[in-house]
């Protein structure tokens, strides 16, 4: 039956998570990364739309994490706060694990961005980036300018990255 012997079935975790609607922002008390992904503390994929945040006018967001071991690592001056997301990625998953992020497309040249890109050099192959430019992919969000990074983690110099652009405008929809 999957139950144990002892539990009711409305304390079985297979019988929350199958109650579990991931299509809802409904929060969920019972999720365990652990119990959810294994005991492993890195991943062989991590897929991503982390949030777009500029340093200006969010000091005290990146204060929170500047003092910090991994802030001290990686925190520079006018970056955006998806870069921490790039490179904790890079720290939890595998050698050879996929990296997937949609993000803005400013990275691969802004100034505030050079350790990340640093970061992306000595720890990973750029595999390929989509640059969907002025193609409106979220219709709620203010900025687009939307850039889809696929890297692995490792080290190759010979590995060339494939480069999408679209010049397409306008919504996903139309």
């Amino acid at each position: 039956s999957g139950v144990s012997k002892g539990r009711s079935v409305k304390n079985n975790r297979d019988y929350e998570l199958g109650g579990w609607d991931p299509f809802t922002e409904n929060k969920t008390n019972w999720f365990e990364p652990k119990w959810m992904f294994g005991i492993s503390d890195n991943f062989d994929i991590v897929i991503g739309n982390p949030p777009y945040i500029g340093e200006k006018g969010h000091k005290e967001l990146f204060h929170e994490i500047k003092d910090t071991s991994f802030g001290k690592r990686f925190y520079q001056r006018l970056m955006d706060y998806f870069y921490f997301f790039f490179h904790l990625a890079i720290d939890k998953t595998n050698e050879n694990g996929i990296i997937s992020f949609i993000t803005t497309n400013y990275y691969p040249t802004a100034k505030g961005a050079s350790n990340l890109r640093k970061d992306f050099k000595q720890r990973t192959i750029l595999r390929q980036l989509i640059n969907l430019n002025e193609l409106r992919i979220f219709e709620s969000a203010l900025g687009q300018h939307n850039l889809i990074s696929i890297l692995s983690k490792g080290v190759s110099r010979s590995q060339k990255c494939s480069f999408v652009y679209t010049n397409r405008t306008g919504s996903r929809r139309g």
